[in-house]
């Protein structure tokens, strides 16, 4: 008995090595095991004849677990079918400009009721403007950063409303820069209530920047916009672009009806 238990337990030790030995002769690219996970499937696209077609193929990457090299090959579809989807969707975006308004080489060309925004080096076309319209019966409130009688004097607005943008308190005639709210609002207000459809110019946007700030500007450009569309009347304001960073004057370019450049940034 004790023979033939040796000669069992040394048959099992030859069926042991048997199978050691084969495993080690199998090539190293074998198919992996049905339970093994794949790693890359073969796809054939069916293309239409009438579409075009690119293939590009891949650099083979490292070789995986079971010794075999991948190679990667994508079929691009280049044209759509009519009534298909795309393969692939790409997002665009989209830059829509605002359709800039022919510059007007006449005052009669600007119309009544609307807010403009006038770029310019030096306020002279926006006051030109002013001048048309208010020579022909419309009334005017000027808010200039220039001393009034300068302005009257050098445009020829006798008899028209004239502030003065300044901190030195000067015949009821000066408005404080730093009260948008209070004085210069309310100035405002009052003008376009007893005069309605009348004609509001601006020029010192830069100052009031300056000492308020760009945000309390804007609102306070917004709000004369409001006021002036209410009321019926139209605003004209004055800056020079070169003033300003492209962001900043596009935001204020949003806030205007009609913006016309007699110059470039």
């Amino acid at each position: 008995m004790a023979e033939k238990g040796k000669e069992g337990d040394l048959k099992r030790r030859v069926v042991v090595k048997k199978v050691a030995v084969d495993s080690a002769k199998e090539p190293v690219n074998s198919p992996p095991p049905p339970h093994a996970k794949k790693v890359h499937k073969k796809v054939v696209a069916k293309v239409p004849a009438n579409e075009t077609t690119q293939v590009r193929k891949v650099t083979p990457r490292p070789a995986n677990q079971t010794g075999q090299k991948q190679v990667v090959r994508k079929t691009v579809v280049t044209r759509q079918v009519e009534g298909e989807a795309p393969p692939k969707q790409v997002e665009r975006v989209v830059v829509r400009q605002k359709r800039r308004e022919p510059v007007p080489t006449s005052p009669d060309q600007l119309e009544m009721g609307f807010n403009y925004l006038i770029e310019e080096t030096q306020p002279k076309r926006s006051f030109e403007f002013f001048k048309a319209k208010v020579s022909k019966g419309a009334k005017g409130l000027c808010i200039s950063t220039s001393y009034p009688k300068k302005i009257i004097e050098e445009y020829g607005l006798h008899g028209t409303t004239v502030y003065w943008l300044s901190e030195l308190e000067f015949d009821n005639q000066s408005l404080h820069p730093r009260r948008l709210d209070f004085e210069v609002t309310r100035a405002i207000q009052n003008f376009v209530k007893s005069n309605p459809s009348s004609l509001l110019i601006i020029d010192g946007v830069e100052f009031l920047i300056l000492i308020n700030g760009f945000e309390r500007v804007m609102t306070f450009i917004k709000k004369m916009n409001d006021i002036m569309s209410a009321t019926a009347s139209t605003l004209i304001t004055s800056i020079n672009p070169s003033a300003f960073s492209e962001e900043k004057l596009s935001i204020i370019e949003r806030e205007f009806d009609r913006v016309y450049k007699f110059v470039s940034r």
